[in-house]
């Protein structure tokens, strides 16, 4: 599966505006000695990963957005059709950021203007970065154990280039993408049988999914040792 958004990104001047992003998606291997050269193979060419648990929040109204939460903060999330290209997988993608001490402020204001329910999904996921290209580890989300590939472009021209660069990356790794089909497929069947669930309870209080990674992270530096972050990624979905 092959994701082109047009980031937008607004209220941290940390974050790149207007880039495009070129993504792919796959499963990972399952266990065994194709997870531990894997792991090799990403520390050789990635080096240590940055490490966070990450809930995101899905809202199914007349939009399609969503609600981020990791370590660095929050993150509002409105992804809208190209006009240049309808294509299912060529996204304009708006974001906003948010502090981690205003997030059950902002939580209630999302409640009271509507947005009151969301597919939640929860994992830890595991950020490589090198130049341009990002490598994700997710583990034990509502869609299971996958990584997420991308490079950063500044224009269209480089599309077909960055995908096949991707393309030869992932080969190197051994791993895969998903087709379109595919993702659809694995997608449709994950989330099947997930509840929508209020972000604020009938007594006030905010979702515990929500106030949990809040109260973890809010006013608090995680640094993990490399042996840490290692050992939790050996052990990774065996």
């Amino acid at each position: 599966m092959i994701n082109i958004l047009y980031n937008i990104r607004k209220g941290d001047i940390n974050m790149e505006d207007n880039k495009i992003e070129v993504e792919l998606r796959g499963f990972l291997p399952t266990k065994g000695e194709r997870w531990r050269n894997l792991l090799i193979e990403l520390q050789k060419f990635w080096g240590m990963p940055s490490v966070t648990d990450e809930l995101v929040i899905f809202f199914k109204y007349d939009k399609d957005i969503r609600l981020k939460i990791t370590k660095d903060g929050a993150f509002i999330i409105w992804k809208e059709r190209s006009e240049k290209n309808k294509s299912k997988f060529m996204l304009k993608e708006h974001i906003a950021s948010i502090s981690m001490d205003t997030v059950i402020d902002f939580v209630r204001i999302l409640d009271a203007i509507g947005y009151k329910e969301g597919l939640f999904s929860y994992c830890t996921r595991y950020d490589y970065k090198k130049g341009p290209y990002s490598f994700s580890i997710k583990l034990n989300s509502v869609c299971g154990d996958f990584f997420e590939i991308d490079k950063k472009i500044s224009n269209e021209k480089q599309i077909e280039s960055a995908k096949n660069e991707l393309k030869y990356i992932l080969n190197k790794l051994k791993l895969r993408p998903w087709t379109d089909e595919e993702y659809d497929r694995h997608r449709k069947r994950s989330w099947s049988n997930v509840e929508k669930e209020r972000l604020i309870y009938s007594d006030g209080t905010p979702n515990v999914k929500i106030k949990n990674i809040v109260c973890k992270y809010q006013n608090k530096t995680h640094q993990s040792t490399n042996e840490s972050v290692l050992e939790r990624l050996k052990k990774g979905i065996e």
